[in-house]
């Protein structure tokens, strides 16, 4: 007879199917440990474990029931709940099936002693607990453990522990099936000198009438401290005992025996051996499980044979007989390899020699990543130490942006040595974008933001992965799911921090009353709320928006933008319209003049807007909110000229929720500088010219940060607000190179009032601590108000005698550190630097704008990097003059697949005079685009010839055709296709 490859392929796979042998099983009971099994036929289980609730101090005892041999298993069953001393106390419970059909159960209570139960429906009702106590006198015979039972053929029943201090194993016998057990407690083994220094473990099985034995776990010599397995017997009752003979004896700890005699008398010790393959990141040995069986009633012993290969953890056994073959229960790791944690377990069984272990999956020993990672750093070394039974076939990364990352253990992916089970690779770090933080991080000056206003003083979490997997040849997996991510604090410059934390203050007047708020996090002054004035600051539109140059144009950024833009955000409106609409008319896959786009400046832009809605002030109790709205834009770029600098410009708002009018208004920018590993020694400084404030080093700096040549930063006003002025004035307000400039005769923008530095902790100049001190400081005054007089300040010392009526007193410092000429500051410490600019009012709805930049510089040494941060400072202000030009956004190449002929809408639509007709040629042909009135008429061939295929744009000019609906017709080959366009004069 013939046969159908495909019908012998199917029947060679049922016969595969009927006669595979069944691999470890998993029991649907999670993180529990402690654990007894029974089986009371060859279909019907039952298995009984412990649950701890350790916060209440509560042990309860569940059961679970399988009737189809362990396939499935019922729903947890309450048996009963114990109140615990100790969360450290093991219950130790043991069940036992009598050949009468009885079902017996004991467990350990620390404080009290061994309990037994019986059950004749099958563990449905339970009798009421017998306690039994353990040797010794006071509290040691309470404190015994590792109840285990055994039946004579006779009908008498054996009950074994272990008392607590692990010297004694006994036993107690019941002639009534477990209802009573006799007073009288039998020690059967003992630690002595020359025996056993201690009983870790111990059970006892009653062969038949006459003959007992025990199997126990002992530790011989504390040099070295192992546990191996050992048996005794006793074929009198009893009364006398053989010599211990050694069941394993390996150079491994081997503990936890179980022995069962199964129907055909064969004599199971079934144990866990300990491997010497530290899970690193749990600290822990794994277990795998190993047997031994006898069948000339224990006289002599199979060699070992193992049971389990899995390298992380297999243990706590229970066994019960099983027809011919012991039914195996333990703990495994095996089914929670899916798992963010390494301590997850569920339980397992199997039959020795029925059972074959397969699904062996790998093990992920531990894996490491710059758990800090600083804001420079764009990417990190992913190490993982893998281990498998087979040979490891792929590890890789799932990563945060959909995509992977394979790892390698070939020596040339920072995995260490070919073949060392290590594998790594570098991953790149994707953009801080979670929404309420983000990081400035194109160039050399790093600054994370927050969407409340606070600079610099914002942890950042960057996630980069969400799980592991490592994958061996027989496809197995073990999966690591977590969140894998970066965290980094604090500003950076180059490879250490220059600003712990920045942000402004304002005050002015009210209807005659001062108030005062800001964003000044280490001087506990925090005033502002995500959102506009109103807005719920939880609201989720109320977020950083985040624009890079070489995001995809018109894609998720650019999307994203439109919720930016209906905050106040500003916008390029390429079409004219008014409306932010980020569409790629001509489809060609990059921006073009006539389309809007996002108010990007630089290699990127993060707006936000904020408002003085915190009333939970620790600083200016009672100021009330104003109604103030500040819109923050803040873009830097890469390029070589402007890499240590960092623009910020500010709209501020007055919503008229306070007054109509804010009056007498002034802005400080404010900032917390720290360079370096030791920030008590950064003095302050300004420079009027250059209308800046700034910090450097009074020493070098130590070697864990710059060294020698530690940096200078500058803060810099670029454009202050725009007040009236002379006829002669011109107000400057810069928007970028995209959005443009406007320039406002008879106005002008007001320059720097004042640049103050205060101390940290200081009696006579601390921090602000109320509204009148915030304005005194504004002002260039001491917070009592009075002038620092430069000829008696204690802080700083004229130098090149310069007169002190030649000294501005409202900008401190102003003197020359490189040149060692006028006000020099030279007390260091931890300085606050406040760059104030005013007065000027807030007319409701009418904003006020203000530029500033920090700019960093390093040179030689640490005045040399004044000189630097000057010559910096100097790019910044010449770029802010020409309004960014060098920031202005750079279209890539066109990119676009032509995979079919097509017309596309004519842009813009409605037009006058002139639209742009596109269309895709698949194919070389003869070309013609002709353009009808609605009647049919032929109006104006704009091609006719051959075209090579590619896409091609033609400019239409509708001069003298009248407002109207017209036609476009393009036709190639065999392709035609008309468009609708409007004329609308």
């Amino acid at each position: 007879m013939k046969y159908s490859k495909t019908v012998l392929i199917v029947f060679l796979f049922l016969l595969s199917v009927v006669y595979a042998q069944p691999d470890v099983m998993m029991i649907p009971v999670a993180n529990q440990s402690e654990h007894t099994v029974a089986a009371i036929d060859e279909n019907n289980l039952l298995l009984i474990y412990s649950s701890r609730n350790t916060d209440e101090k509560v042990d309860s005892l569940f059961l679970i029931k399988s009737t189809d041999a362990g396939m499935s298993w019922s729903s947890p069953v309450l048996i009963k709940t114990l109140q615990i001393i100790s969360i450290n106390q093991p219950l130790c419970p043991s069940a036992y099936r009598l050949s009468s059909g009885r079902i017996l159960l004991g467990w350990s209570v620390f404080s009290e002693g061994i309990y037994t139960s019986y059950s004749d429906d099958n563990a449905l009702t339970w009798s009421e607990p017998v306690l039994l106590l353990g040797p010794g006198i006071g509290i040691a015979i309470k404190q015994s453990f590792y109840p285990q039972f055994s039946e004579k053929p006779n009908g008498e029943v054996y009950l074994s522990y272990v008392n607590a201090s692990k010297t004694i194993a006994s036993y107690r016998r019941s002639f009534d099936q477990g209802e009573s057990w006799e007073s009288d407690l039998t020690e059967y083994l003992k630690r002595t000198l020359q025996n056993p220094l201690w009983l870790y473990d111990a059970g006892l099985l009653a062969y038949d009438d006459n003959t007992l034995i025990t199997v126990y776990e002992a530790a011989y010599s504390l040099s070295p401290p192992l546990r191996n397995i050992y048996v005794k017997q006793s074929m009198d009752n009893g009364n006398t005992w053989s010599d211990s003979i050694v069941i394993a004896g390996s150079n491994k700890n081997e503990s936890r025996p179980r022995i069962v005699k199964t129907n055909d008398n064969t004599l199971w010790i079934i144990y866990q051996v300990e491997d010497t393959l530290r899970l690193d990141q749990t600290n822990t040995l794994p277990n795998n499980i190993f047997y031994v069986k006898s069948t000339d009633s224990g006289v002599s012993w199979s060699d070992p044979q193992q049971l389990t290969k899995y390298l992380r953890d297999d243990s706590f056994i229970s066994a019960s007989r099983y027809t011919d073959k012991p039914f195996l229960t333990f703990r495994t790791q095996r089914f929670v390899n899916h798992s963010s944690s390494l301590l997850g377990y569920t339980f397992a069984f199997m039959i020795p020699e029925v059972t074959v272990e397969q699904y062996t999956p790998p093990v992920i020993l531990n894996y490491n990543f710059l758990t800090f990672a600083g804001l420079k750093d764009t990417s990190i070394i992913f190490t993982v130490k893998a281990v498998d039974d087979d040979d490891i076939s792929k590890v890789y990364l799932s990563l945060t942006d959909g995509t992977y990352l394979e790892l390698f253990d070939d020596g040339n992916h920072n995995d260490g040595e070919a073949g060392d089970s290590i594998y790594g690779n570098i991953v790149l770090l994707s953009d801080f974008r979670n929404n309420q933080k983000a990081g400035m991080i194109v160039n050399k000056l790093k600054l994370p933001l927050d969407n409340t206003g606070r600079i610099a003083n914002v942890t950042l979490e960057r996630s980069f992965a969400d799980s592991l997997i490592v994958e061996d040849n027989l496809q197995n997996q073990a999966i690591r799911a977590h969140n894998f991510f970066v965290r980094s604090s604090g500003s950076e410059y180059e490879e250490s921090g220059i600003i712990y934390s920045g942000g402004f203050l304002l005050s002015g007047y009210t209807n005659g009353i001062l108030w005062a708020n800001g964003q000044a996090s280490s001087s506990l002054i925090e005033n502002y709320k995500p959102g506009t004035v109103g807005s719920d600051p939880l609201d989720p539109k109320n977020i950083l928006y985040s624009v890079n140059a070489n995001d995809a144009p018109f894609g998720s950024s650019w999307q994203n933008w439109r919720e930016a833009v209906s905050l106040g955000a500003d916008f390029y409106d390429g079409d004219g319209d008014g409306i932010y609409n980020p569409v790629d008319f001509n489809n060609n896959g990059i921006w073009d003049p006539n389309e809007d786009m996002p108010d990007l400046i630089g290699d990127k832009t993060i707006w936000c807007v904020f408002n003085d809605a915190q009333t939970d002030r620790l600083r200016f109790v009672g100021i009330e909110p104003q109604g103030i709205e500040i819109q923050q834009t803040v873009f830097a770029s890469s390029l070589p000229e402007l890499e240590n600098v960092v623009f910020f410009r500010y709209r501020i708002i007055n919503r008229g929720t306070a007054a109509e009018k804010l009056d007498s208004v002034i802005i400080s920018v404010w900032s917390d500088p720290d360079i370096g590993a030791s920030y008590f020694t950064d003095l302050a400084g300004c420079d009027t010219s250059l209308q800046s404030s700034f910090i450097y080093k009074s020493t070098a700096d130590e070697p864990n940060g710059y060294g020698e040549n530690p940096p200078a930063l500058f803060k810099t006003l670029l454009q202050g607000p725009v007040v009236s002025g002379d006829i002669s004035d011109t107000a400057r307000i810069n928007r970028g190179p995209q959005i443009g400039y406007e320039l406002l005769p008879a106005y002008k923008n007001i320059a720097v009032l004042s640049s103050v530095n205060f101390m940290r902790s200081d009696p006579t100049r601390g921090e602000p601590l109320n509204e009148i001190q915030a304005r005194n400081y504004m002002r260039g005054l001491l917070p009592n108000g009075n002038i620092l007089d430069p000829c008696t300040d204690v802080t700083g010392g004229i130098q090149g005698n310069i007169p002190c009526s030649e000294i501005n007193p409202h900008f401190w410092y102003s003197g020359d550190p490189v040149t060692n000429i006028g006000w020099i500051n030279n007390r260091s410490t931890d300085h606050r630097l406040m760059l104030s600019v005013g007065l000027f009012d807030l007319v409701k709805d009418e904003p006020v704008e203000i530029i500033f930049a920090y700019v960093a510089g390093r040179g030689a040494d640490r005045l040399n990097s004044i000189t630097v941060a000057r010559d910096n400072v100097q790019k910044a202000i010449d770029e802010y003059l020409s309004n960014f030009s060098s920031l202005a956004y750079k279209p890539g190449e066109p990119t676009y697949v032509i995979d079919n002929y097509e017309l596309f809408q004519n842009y813009p639509n409605p037009f006058n005079p002139s639209t742009t007709i596109r269309y895709d040629l698949l194919e070389d042909g003869l070309v013609t685009l002709k353009v009808f009135d609605i009647l049919g008429q032929e109006v104006k061939t704009l091609v006719s010839s051959f075209q090579p295929a590619k896409r091609y744009e033609v400019q239409f000019n509708s001069e003298g055709l009248a407002s109207g609906v017209y036609i476009y017709r393009l036709q190639i080959n065999d392709f035609s296709q008309s468009e609708k366009m409007i004329i609308l004069r």
